[in-house]
């Protein structure tokens, strides 16, 4: 499996994907982590200023493509929130999306693993 993380720091998880300096990825193979990058967040609009704060609504219609790009072939995403659409668009996609609560990065790959990694839908939140 391939995990994709928002970050600003490589070691906490980002409070907004969209939002993160950049991407977290970890390979994982019979329950070991052998591959950890990172690639910096230049993919989304909020990352190029493009998005002014509290600036969503009817016109947050930003293409999605490029954070795709950056996550390669990600097919898992742990995250502590990001916005609806984005959250459907993985589904689209067939990525299993975890919004959690977890502040590490490795603890939370650590509870994927073990499978005691919750969903948490509902922290999504909705603009």
């Amino acid at each position: 499996m391939r995990i994709a993380v928002p970050t600003n720091d490589m070691i906490t998880i980002s409070a907004h994907f969209g939002r993160s300096k950049g991407f977290v990825i970890i390979d994982v193979k019979n329950n070991n982590i052998v591959n950890k990058s990172y690639t910096v967040n230049t993919f989304t609009a909020h990352a190029k200023n493009q998005n002014k704060p509290h600036e969503h609504g009817e016109k947050h219609a930003h293409s999605h493509t490029g954070i795709f790009s950056a996550l390669g072939t990600a097919n898992i995403v742990i995250a502590k929130g990001m916005g609806q659409r984005l959250f459907n668009d993985f589904y689209d996609k067939d990525m299993k999306v975890y919004l959690t609560k977890e502040n590490s990065i490795d603890n939370a790959v650590k509870l994927l693993i073990q499978g005691k990694l919750k969903a948490n839908k509902e922290i999504c939140c909705q603009h």
